[in-house]
């Protein structure tokens, strides 16, 4: 997905923000693999920044939407915990907030 020259952090910026229009979009299918990517990326190259953090979020909503709540508690956990205390915009950590609430709701009614 790396082309050559091109920044891995720039390019796991454009392809959160494309996962994150398909999520607003309820496209979650669409956004997974963008998200996966990106993910992969945050790991690998900034992995104690608020970006990683916002990406598992984003990732989490994509597990959710899959029926995948053990995957999505861990990273909404993984995206919520980076994201405190972070310079994330508020609004980014209160989105984390809403889905890693959800990702337990949902797994306490499958219990």
């Amino acid at each position: 997905m790396q082309r050559l020259g091109e920044d891995p952090e720039h390019v796991a910026a454009i392809q959160m923000r494309a996962g994150r229009l398909f999520l607003d979009a309820d496209d979650a299918a669409a956004a997974t693999p963008l998200l996966e990517a990106a993910h992969a990326l945050c790991v690998e190259r900034i992995p104690q920044q608020w970006p990683r953090g916002e990406c598992a979020a984003l990732l989490a909503e994509c597990r959710i939407a899959a029926r995948q709540w053990q995957s999505a508690v861990a990273l909404a956990e993984e995206g919520v915990g980076l994201l405190r205390g972070s310079a994330a915009p508020p609004e980014r950590l209160a989105r984390a907030e809403a889905c890693l609430a959800a990702a337990n709701a949902r797994q306490d009614l499958d219990r």
